[in-house]
């Protein structure tokens, strides 16, 4: 969680650090500190240093400036890279990636292996979201495919894929914008067999 900053409401000073919230309010004969664990949202533990129940409704009052604060902070998503094997035979058949329909979120990236020589994995001319460029990846060199923008991304070895070495790449939740356009693009046949089959999957 981003730190909020230090904020006074009224006499009493909030500070957000690090995955735990601690408030501490000083009065003129006690003083209490507040600890909030993101854990358990509604769970409120005071430590007193001196019994004065007069500070319980102010500690409260903290409490909530915490928690709304939290709540209005952006959650941060964790991006997720998925591995993809380029191999001269899978559980397709011959030449394959592995796996070659991949589901992925925006800031995903996509590292496709060259576990077998011979291959590389570049994008589809037309299978391609509005905006994003072509990308190409070296012969016999790792790949990695940065996915930022909804849609499907088509993928090939250029080597192979007329025995059928594409896959498929979908990011964001279906259905594609692009699904149509990627539908419609010309591919030999043994590999346009192999991407109808995962284009059905792209819901």
């Amino acid at each position: 969680m981003a730190s909020l900053g230090p904020a006074v409401i009224g006499q009493f000073r909030l500070r957000a650090s690090g995955r735990i919230v601690a408030a501490a309010i000083t009065g003129r004969h006690s003083t209490k500190e507040l600890w909030i664990s993101p854990q358990a949202w509604g769970s409120i533990v005071a430590m007193d240093h001196e019994r004065d129940s007069l500070m319980h409704r102010p500690i409260l009052m903290a409490a909530a400036a915490v928690l709304a604060a939290q709540s209005l902070a952006p959650a941060t998503a964790i991006a997720k890279d998925h591995k993809v094997l380029m191999l001269n035979q899978g559980k397709e058949g011959p030449m394959v990636f592995e796996p070659a329909f991949i589901r992925a979120s925006p800031g995903d990236t996509v590292s496709f292996e060259p576990t077998n020589p011979g291959h590389n994995a570049q994008t589809i001319a037309g299978m391609l979201p509005d905006g994003e460029a072509e990308q190409k990846g070296a012969m016999g060199k790792a790949f990695t495919l940065t996915v930022k923008t909804p849609g499907v991304y088509g993928i090939k070895c250029l080597p192979h894929q007329a025995m059928g070495m594409v896959a498929l790449v979908q990011v964001g939740k279906g259905p594609s914008a692009n699904l149509a356009a990627a539908k419609a693009v010309k591919l030999p046949p043994l590999a346009k067999k192999r991407m109808d089959a995962y284009l059905a999957q792209a819901r």
